[in-house]
């Protein structure tokens, strides 16, 4: 429908994420994640929306997306209380 939804993510990982909003969009509906990460780098997703609850939505990312990917792992590596140990689980992921 090309409606907006804002929200915050409250649970991300490689393969997709959960969202806090207010009405959450249909399961099964195709959309668009942009996250814009606290330096301002904005990474854009293609995925669909994989499970609701009053809550907000579950939503899994379509299979790799070149340069996005290689930012989300990059972050998710970043921000992991075991920095080496999460690379050396998503670095295969990337290749």
């Amino acid at each position: 429908s090309g409606a907006r939804l804002e929200g915050r993510v409250r649970d991300i990982a490689y393969r997709g994420l959960f969202v806090e909003c207010g009405l959450p969009p249909e399961a099964g509906m195709e959309c668009r994640v942009q996250l814009v990460l606290d330096d301002h780098t904005e990474i854009e997703l293609a995925g669909r929306i994989a499970r609701t609850t009053p809550m907000g939505a579950g939503i899994s990312f379509d299979a790799e997306q070149g340069n996005s990917f290689d930012l989300l792992r990059e972050f998710l590596i970043a921000a992991a209380d075991d920095p080496e140990s999460m690379r050396l689980v998503l670095e295969p992921l990337g290749q």
